[in-house]
């Protein structure tokens, strides 16, 4: 078979917590794409440093494949689920999956944050997530917020000095300012909520 013909998309597999990179490794064993975006750092022991890797998302490794490929995937040792619905799974959005993955390669520290589908959201201009959108929290030290919205799990990271441009304001940030920000947004407007059809029986198995 012919995988490549498939790689159509990335799709949230759901994983026992704590196997997220064994999984990908058997993923990826099986001529699959897996990912698990992690953030590493050092950690000082009195005699030793060791570094320590952090899943940004627990629970979920991220496949690209074709939504018709499910069995080898499904089969996987420690994967529970594809997340979906009855008629198939549930492709990633394309744009969230580019910005977590620029966000993993920066090694810039993050943390995890509460699922944020409302806020400002903005355009980085300059630095190492250039290019990258977000939601921004914060009156001064904003935080860009960064989203898998079908599976509605979010992590941040400090903008510091990096400069953005506000592309969609939600009525309850309008007026936000700082020394990050621009004078004046690319336009206003309302930001569409993201929801996952079905509510909270969007995961199941194939």
């Amino acid at each position: 078979m012919n995988i490549n013909a498939f790689d159509v998309g990335w799709f949230a597999i759901q994983v026992i917590p704590r196997h997220e990179l064994a999984v990908a490794t058997m993923i990826r064993q099986k001529g699959y794409e897996g990912l698990v975006p992690v953030q590493k750092r050092k950690a000082r022991w009195s005699d030793r440093e060791k570094i320590i890797e952090t899943v940004f998302f627990t629970g979920y490794v991220f496949c690209r494949l074709g939504s018709a490929v499910s069995a080898p995937i499904i089969t996987t040792p420690g994967v529970m689920r594809i997340v979906g619905s009855k008629s198939g799974p549930w492709p990633i959005d394309e744009g969230e999956m580019l910005a977590i993955q620029k966000l993993a390669n920066s090694n810039l520290p993050t943390e995890r944050h509460p699922y944020a589908p409302v806020g400002s959201r903005v355009l980085v201009r300059e630095g190492p997530l250039a290019g990258v959108e977000g939601i921004v929290v914060g009156e001064r030290n904003h935080r860009l917020v960064l989203s898998i919205s079908l599976v509605q799990r979010s992590v941040s990271v400090e903008l510091a000095n990096s400069p953005f441009t506000v592309i969609a304001c939600a009525s309850r940030n309008r007026g936000m300012d700082g020394p990050a920000a621009v004078a004046k947004p690319l336009f206003h407007g309302d930001i569409k909520t993201p929801s996952v059809p079905g509510g909270n029986d969007a995961t199941v198995n194939f």
